[in-house]
């Protein structure tokens, strides 16, 4: 009596295809003279939305079995239902990969091997074949993820493919030409673009509407962007012969991300009072590849932000440095707190050298002490300090004024998180203290 075929993740919603070799039951269907095994595994493959082929599945990877799957098939396609596809291309699958591009396709993601880093390129898998195959039209989501090695020169091929895919493109993460660019902005349905490396269009008429982005993530050539929306506003405000509303996407986006390295200045970041609705913004300085600290902001232009950006839920700056020579202080916290009342996730550079004088002249300074006025704060858990430096030891009297200080700008605050540095250790705890929590031990190893 012959045994029915087992399948690696039916139980999760069929997303890997192919049998477990090291069963009898491929051998099974190998030696299926009746056909009915295959029969059985065209039928299930017939009905198969989700497909997500991993590096480990190239043991399957053969052109007889995929002769055996598409034995009497008119499309040519072993999953012609198929709405969604996430593989890990590699120079094995390469070949097969176009048997799964169902025009049904709504979801498609190609990741490139895990060590494309050091991979030269003509041993990467080639894509291009994949990209000219594919029928996008019914495409909602597509995310290409090449490496560094790889995917410059795709732009071309990649760009090609997203000028066929249809409006109802919702997300895309690919490398584009500028060619590209311009048909992304007709895309009226789009609200995640990601990993955005082409600069902005060096010509686009006023009169163009973008369509309502929600999430932007910027690569360090694309970072004249925001300046460009900045520079644009300015000139539809111009043309009107007066201001205007926030145009798309200044009015609809909510998720800012840059990744790569950048000074944060004061320069930096006045265009982001250009996206009231922000909620989420992510800029990194690289302090350790400089000389010094690459955070320049100053309490005042702290302020300015939090009060122009009210809906902030995350405000990232990167991992704060151990240098401790910006001009930021604990004071730029307070104006965080009080602006953004949905802020959940802090981190930022502070200077820690006069931490508890800074905390004791809040009270004194008038403009910090109205900021101290109002009675709704944010409900911060936790502060990411990162390798910010708290000079060991201090005295008692001094950690309990700056725990204390600081659960006076952060009500709800529980814990410090550093990466170094045991002068928080007692901090951690004067705070739990204060706040009556259990007092558990410091895990001295992460301080």
């Amino acid at each position: 009596m012959s045994c029915p075929p087992t399948w690696l993740g039916v139980r999760y919603g069929t997303e890997v295809l192919f049998p477990i070799r090291t069963s009898r039951h491929f051998q099974v269907m190998e030696n299926d003279s009746s056909g009915r095994e295959w029969q059985r595994y065209r039928r299930y493959a017939s009905w198969m939305r989700q497909l997500h082929l991993r590096e480990i599945d190239d043991r399957w990877m053969k052109g007889n079995l995929f002769d055996l799957l598409l034995a009497g098939s008119t499309s040519g396609l072993v999953c012609p239902a198929l709405s969604s596809l996430k593989c890990y291309l590699t120079r094995t699958n390469q070949p097969f990969i176009p048997r799964f591009l169902s025009p049904h396709l709504t979801f498609l993601a190609i990741h490139g091997p895990p060590f494309y880093y050091n991979t030269p390129k003509h041993l990467l898998p080639d894509p291009i074949p994949i990209l000219k195959a594919l029928q996008s039209s019914c495409l909602e989501e597509v995310i290409i993820t090449f490496g560094l090695n790889g995917i410059d020169r795709l732009e071309e091929e990649v760009s090609s493919m997203i000028q066929r895919c249809g409006r109802s493109l919702r997300v895309l993460s690919v490398p584009l030409e500028e060619a590209a660019v311009h048909h992304v902005v007709g895309l009226k349905n789009l609200r995640v673009w990601k990993n955005v490396c082409s600069p902005p269009p060096s010509n686009l008429p006023l009169s163009t509407t973008f369509p309502p982005l929600q999430t932007l993530t910027l690569k360090r050539k694309a970072y004249g962007w925001i300046p460009w929306f900045a520079q644009r506003e300015r000139s539809i405000s111009e043309a009107h012969g007066g201001p205007v509303e926030h145009a798309e996407p200044m009015a609809t986006l909510t998720h800012l991300e840059f990744h790569g390295w950048i000074p944060v200045d004061a320069t930096f970041i006045s265009p982001f009072s250009l996206f009231p609705n922000l909620t989420y913004l992510f800029v990194q300085p690289n302090c350790a590849a400089t000389d010094g600290c690459n955070f320049f902001l100053a309490n005042q232009d702290v302020v300015q932000l939090s009060a122009a950006l009210p809906l902030l839920e995350v405000l990232d700056f990167g991992s704060p440095c151990s240098l401790s020579t910006c001009r930021t202080t604990v004071s730029s916290l307070l104006a965080l707190s009080v602006h953004c009342k949905g802020l959940h996730r802090l981190r930022i550079h502070l200077n820690t050298t006069n931490i508890t004088s800074d905390i004791q002249s809040l009270s004194e300074d008038p403009y910090f002490h109205d900021l101290g006025s109002f009675p709704t704060r944010c409900r911060l858990l936790y502060i990411e300090v990162g390798s910010l430096p708290l000079p060991y030891p201090r005295s008692d009297e001094d950690v309990t004024t700056i725990a204390a200080g600081l659960i006076s700008i952060f009500p709800s605050l529980r814990e410090v998180h550093p990466h170094i540095g045991r002068g928080w250790a007692a901090l951690r705890l004067r705070i739990r203290e204060l706040q009556g929590l259990s007092v558990l031990l410091p895990d001295l190893n992460h301080l």
